[in-house]
């Protein structure tokens, strides 16, 4: 079952070191938990049990070899003419016409997100507002991210745009490939921030994240997946969703 989360917040921040910075966000609840189709049975808040079917495993897995990050998550907007087109195409053994899924879509409101999948499909439709997007698995069955997932997370500052998004590609293709990624950020005085990004549980679609500051000396003789610098670079901020580094809606810092 995957759970979906929509956070409104008020962000405050505090510098931590010269090119640290946290970004609390204290006043934020959970505004609503949807499940996904999982067998042939649509969940409503995980408060049903999964009919006790046999399905095939996935055949919809990206292979690595042609893994592609995108830039943003292709948005579709939709409508009772393309609904069940739009969801089959993402997750094509999701049942057809399902009138389950259109009364769930025709309740949505701006804080309402829903999750839509099936136990042989490596993809699940997400739902927000009245647009959508599928959300693909690799090869090695992780989440294949859009660069713009990783906003509101652990970002530096400083840096051009074109610049962030091209990292934030590299940080997905490691993540797709492996699961998690540590990513240290450089800077000219010599100190460094490490970012750390995974999924928990390790097959859920929960990106969560760490940052940590590392003095000059401390970091050089240590390995990391990627490691990024730039002149215009000031500093690195770790965004907070209450108390966790957790972000469950991947897109949440357009619908915040």
């Amino acid at each position: 079952m995957l759970q979906i989360s929509l956070m409104k917040n008020n962000r405050t921040a505090f510098q931590r070191s010269a090119s640290y910075s946290e970004q609390v966000e204290p006043h934020f609840r959970d505004r609503v938990i949807a499940c996904l189709f999982i067998s042939s049975l649509f969940m409503l808040a995980g408060c049903a049990t999964p009919q006790n079917k046999s399905f095939p495993p996935p055949k919809d897995y990206i292979p690595l070899s042609q893994l592609s990050i995108p830039d943003r998550f292709e948005d579709v907007k939709l409508t009772t003419s393309n609904l069940d087109e739009v969801i089959t195409k993402c997750v094509p053994t999701i049942p057809h016409s399902s009138e389950a899924i259109a009364n769930k879509l025709r309740n949505m409101n701006d804080t309402n997100i829903s999750g839509f999948g099936h136990t042989s499909s490596a993809n699940v439709f997400i739902a927000y507002k009245s647009n959508g997007f599928c959300l693909n698995r690799s090869s090695n069955k992780y989440p294949v991210l859009a660069a713009e997932a990783f906003e509101m997370t652990v970002n530096p500052s400083g840096v051009a745009k074109d610049v962030l998004t091209d990292w934030y590609k590299q940080i997905s293709m490691k993540i797709a490939n492996d699961g998690s990624a540590s990513v240290l950020y450089t800077f000219e005085n010599g100190n460094a921030q490490l970012a750390k990004f995974w999924f928990d549980p390790p097959q859920s679609f929960i990106l969560t994240y760490t940052s940590s500051f590392m003095k000059a000396g401390t970091w050089e003789n240590k390995s990391y997946d990627l490691k990024f610098s730039h002149p215009s670079m000031t500093g690195v901020s770790e965004v907070k969703r209450g108390n966790t580094s957790r972000k469950p809606f991947l897109i949440d810092h357009r619908v915040h």
